[in-house]
């Protein structure tokens, strides 16, 4: 899969921070646990766990993304190479020149 070898470190970092929340919550019943101190670093974790994993989620999608965007695109040229050519620019081109021309006609004042 093309992108996952981008994102090995990013694993591993992964799988070291789900195995210290299962670390967290296996201490929480033991006697002399500090359980705020433990329940900060199991959120701190999982927050590390969710960032990961979503930057893994995106390198393993992202092929797909591609893929479907530049067929996008390729559909979005074929259909704009059928369709004729906007015939309104006559008309534009006709306001400029007449806005261009009364700009000339009028003296300046000063």
């Amino acid at each position: 899969m093309p992108g996952v070898e981008l994102v090995l470190p990013h694993v591993g970092l992964f799988l070291l921070n789900a195995l210290a929340i299962a670390v967290g919550v296996s201490t929480l019943p033991l006697r002399d646990t500090d359980v705020p101190a433990v329940w900060l670093s199991i959120a701190w974790a999982s927050i590390y766990v969710l960032v990961l994993g979503r930057i893994i989620a995106e390198a393993v999608i992202a092929p797909q993304v591609i893929k479907q965007r530049l067929e996008r695109r390729t559909a979005g040229a074929m259909l704009s190479r059928a369709l004729p050519w906007p015939t309104r620019w006559a008309e534009s081109d006709e306001l400029i020149s007449s806005a261009m021309a009364d700009a000339a006609e009028t003296p300046p004042t000063s």
